[in-house]
């Protein structure tokens, strides 16, 4: 799923060809996921999937927040 909205997004809204979008993924994005992000996940206070909207994503964020500044 991710790597089918990153094709569409850089193909629609950045006009780079499928080759490159595929070549940073493969050499870029998945190595440094694997190095920087995945190790630590299972750690992390907040994980956002942010597969839907944007605005979705900084909702979860507000929550996020809002519930840590209530906490006793």
């Amino acid at each position: 799923q991710k790597i089918s909205r990153r094709i569409v997004r850089d193909q629609i809204e950045r006009n780079y060809p499928l080759e490159d979008v595929l070549y940073r993924y493969e050499h870029h994005v998945m190595p440094s996921y694997l190095n920087y992000i995945l190790p630590y996940k299972d750690s992390a206070d907040l994980v956002i999937n942010n597969n839907i909207t944007y605005d979705h994503a900084l909702a979860v964020i507000n929550a996020f927040i809002e519930r840590k500044l209530t906490e006793d």
